[in-house]
């Protein structure tokens, strides 16, 4: 996929909501869409929460409140937040193990019992997922498990979240693909490039927040001077930590703007995408 055709560089906000009492943390979650939603909806920029299964049920209210906010893309980041596949040695991370792949049947369950819960909670028919943990070259050559996402209606992933050292950061210039090699040319991949805000922030310190600030202002101007595709990769638990009033996405949100960038959330990403692949396709019959 070649994005230098767009206008503008084009900044995919996806936020993992993970935070749970599993975890040790069962407020991170409320705190952060008390102020995540007022400053969306005051900088109108879209974005999508890919939320687990458990935070979905420990939160319900406060996710049926944003249910019906057009600014607000809801999707799946499993049920228990288990990683779908190896990621490398955890040398440098050392609070991740790599473990082995799990069972296929557990990642399927993983899948359908989150899936469930949105139908039943929200009405909501989950179009995309953002895989656990993240991993290098995301999930080509595991045609196991995109069956089982093909399966459960799932045509975006954001699962390629990790360099070739299963660290990161992960280039900019891994764009989003189609899954054609491995033979599921319907499933998107959107990776998640440069660092994870709570690697980053690990490693450089949490109460960094200039440093981190100017990070995501380095990103936007590559990305802007580049023409590329960013989907950035926040959590609901640090995005409050050491900066409980959101001032870090603030000031990220008007450095963007001003740099001209456009926000698209995840889902309005794929179906712009989508609809171009369509029009390649039928020009070609």
């Amino acid at each position: 996929m070649n994005p230098a055709h767009y206008q503008h560089p084009i900044i995919l906000i996806g936020y993992d909501v993970e935070a749970r009492s599993a975890s040790g943390d069962d407020t991170s979650t409320r705190l952060f869409l008390e102020k995540a939603v007022p400053l969306h909806s005051s900088f109108k920029i879209p974005c999508t929460a890919f939320i687990l299964g458990q935070t979905l049920m420990e939160n319900i209210e406060s996710f049926q409140q944003i249910r019906g906010d057009s600014l607000w893309d809801i999707q799946q980041h499993s049920f228990s937040h288990i990683a779908f596949r190896q990621f490398g040695p955890a040398s440098q991370d050392l609070l991740l193990k790599s473990g082995v792949d799990p069972d296929i049947d557990v990642i399927r369950q993983e899948v359908s019992k989150a899936n469930e819960l949105f139908r039943e909670i929200l009405g909501i028919t989950c179009r995309g997922i953002c895989a656990p943990k993240g991993y290098f070259n995301g999930l080509r050559g595991r045609a196991d498990i995109l069956t089982v996402l093909e399966s459960h209606g799932i045509r975006f992933v954001r699962s390629y979240g990790r360099n070739e050292k299963h660290w990161q950061p992960v280039s900019f210039h891994i764009q989003p693909f189609w899954y054609i090699e491995d033979g599921f040319p319907q499933i998107l991949e959107i990776p998640i490039q440069g660092w994870q805000d709570t690697i980053w922030r690990r490693v450089f310190g949490w109460d960094n927040k200039s440093g981190f600030l100017q990070y995501l202002r380095e990103s936007v101007e590559y990305v802007t001077q580049n023409h590329l595709i960013w989907s950035c990769c926040f959590h609901d638990w640090s995005c409050v930590k050491n900066d409980v009033d959101l001032d870090i996405m603030k000031e990220f949100f008007e450095y963007a703007l001003k740099k001209g960038a456009v926000f698209l959330s995840h889902l309005d990403f794929f179906e712009m995408i989508r609809k171009e692949k369509e029009q390649i396709e039928y020009s070609l019959c």
